[in-house]
């Protein structure tokens, strides 16, 4: 029998949740449903086989038990920076990155409504980039041959989407190309060649372009079995843009900071560990310290395990947001 004079789905939920071991009529409630007009409240042991009916909101409770919270309001524990709310933009040719107008007024009135924020220019494609420069003659690249595994990334181009950023009030993370192409081909004997960058870097400066920080490398630790790279390998090149970076800006000048190294679903533990040692205690030292450790992550149902594994190799099956006792099924 449902219990009736029932509010809402919230209250339905909760009589299920306040169930006890031995309440009649079963020791348990695993999952509810509500139905508005009846203003009824079934609970359900999980052992039936009818499925909730579409004029009913349904719902099971989460596996996790319910966490303890204790807030504290006397003073800060932490703080978000100014420019904490964020963006991307991917270079990718297959999701339209060449053909973008970044001068467009509708997306930059997007952005700016988010200001203060922070854009990142990264994600695969940028992995695949080329760049040629308004100093460059002849050009290092040109866009003839722009395809999924090759995009060239022209000064007039990446003027728009800078001013894009400059106009909205936007910092900037530049993720600098770790040329998959050629990484995925060498395979563990690859080596980066940052003679692409060093052009980049050179024209940013004299534009006097400002960008918060560099990226290089995006998620190389899924090309571990494909592509047989590794940490090392990664690591070493973070020392080489510190080292460009460090001859393109004086040590008086404000420089972009070092970020990464962006590590994606697989063993990121292991990458992070190899990628933090050999980027910071190999001689000679970084000119700067890596000012974050960054990783992707989707929070898709998917993907939530792999949202976890970075920071809580031990964590339990249950959902990523298992804190909530409720979780509406429709």
């Amino acid at each position: 029998m449902p219990v009736a004079n029932v509010s809402s789905f919230a209250a339905c939920c909760a009589l299920c949740f306040a169930k006890e071991p031995g309440d009649a009529p079963f020791g348990i409630c695993a999952a509810w449903s509500w139905n508005a007009n009846a203003r009824a409240c079934w609970l359900k042991d999980g052992s039936g086989t009818a499925a909730p009916k579409v004029t009913d909101i349904s719902g099971v409770l989460d596996s996790a038990p319910p966490v303890p919270v204790a807030v504290r309001t006397t003073s800060a524990l932490a703080t978000t920076n100014r420019n904490f709310a964020s963006w991307n933009v991917d270079a990718s040719y297959n999701r339209g990155f060449v053909h973008i107008d970044f001068s467009n007024v509708n997306l930059l009135a997007a952005a700016t409504s988010l200001a203060p924020s922070t854009m990142r220019f990264g994600g695969g494609g940028n992995d695949y980039l080329r760049y040629t420069t308004a100093e460059s003659e002849p050009p290092l690249c040109t866009s003839d041959n722009d395809s999924d595994a090759f995009v060239c990334l022209n000064a007039s181009h990446f003027d728009d989407l800078y001013g894009l950023a400059e106009r909205s009030g936007t910092d900037v993370i530049f993720g600098i190309s770790f040329d998959m192409n050629r990484a995925c081909a060498e395979k563990e004997h690859y080596v980066w060649d940052g003679t692409n960058a060093a052009a980049l870097l050179k024209s940013m400066r004299a534009h006097k372009m400002e960008i918060w920080a560099f990226e290089l490398g995006n998620e190389v630790n899924n090309r571990e079995s494909t592509c047989a790279l590794n940490a090392t390998q990664q690591a070493a090149a973070m020392r080489a843009l510190d080292a460009l970076v460090d001859a393109t800006w004086p040590p008086m000048e404000r420089r972009p900071l070092l970020i990464g190294p962006d590590t994606g679903y697989r063993r990121p533990q292991e990458w992070l560990a190899t990628y933090l040692d050999t980027a910071t205690h190999y001689a000679p030292p970084l000119t700067q310290p890596i000012h974050a450790v960054t990783h992707r992550a989707f929070t898709a149902p998917a993907h939530r395990g792999r949202a976890r594994a970075l920071t809580t190799p031990a964590a339990p099956a249950s959902p990523l947001f298992a804190a909530s006792s409720c979780r509406r099924s429709n």
